[in-house]
């Protein structure tokens, strides 16, 4: 028997909130959910991290994301986010005019773009 499977939701941190919301809803057009609190036992038990935290939840066409509002830093990594937009162009405009950083890298023959959100999560963003 073949088991469906689909990805229910990404989770990140974040620090402020209204630059979440920015980003989120103004510059990846999701729309809030909700938010709901994790004490600091469930945070323990879970990620091994000692603190209660607000999650804030977005939503967009067939994804979610989970945003942990903390202040705890977070190390470097290769772990990132992609997402395929269907005009690359007009969304580098919104990232312009929301303030949203991006950087392009070159890769055989193509263009790579990357951004980032307030503390540094990382989001490809390729044309459909």
């Amino acid at each position: 028997m073949n088991q469906s499977i689909s990805l229910d939701h990404l989770a990140l941190r974040g620090k402020d909130k209204k630059k979440i919301r920015t980003f989120f809803e103004q510059l990846l057009q999701c729309q809030f959910v909700k938010s709901f609190f994790l004490s600091e036992e469930l945070t323990k038990k879970i990620f091994q991290i000692g603190e209660a935290v607000e999650v804030v939840v977005y939503e967009g066409f067939n994804y979610r994301f989970e945003v942990f509002i903390t202040d705890t830093s977070q190390l470097n990594s290769y772990a990132h986010i992609c997402l395929s937009v269907n005009d690359r162009e007009k969304f580098l405009e919104r990232c312009d005019h929301l303030e949203v950083n991006y950087f392009k890298v070159r890769k055989n023959g193509k263009t790579l773009v990357f951004i980032k959100d307030h503390v540094g999560n990382l989001f490809e963003i390729k044309s459909q």
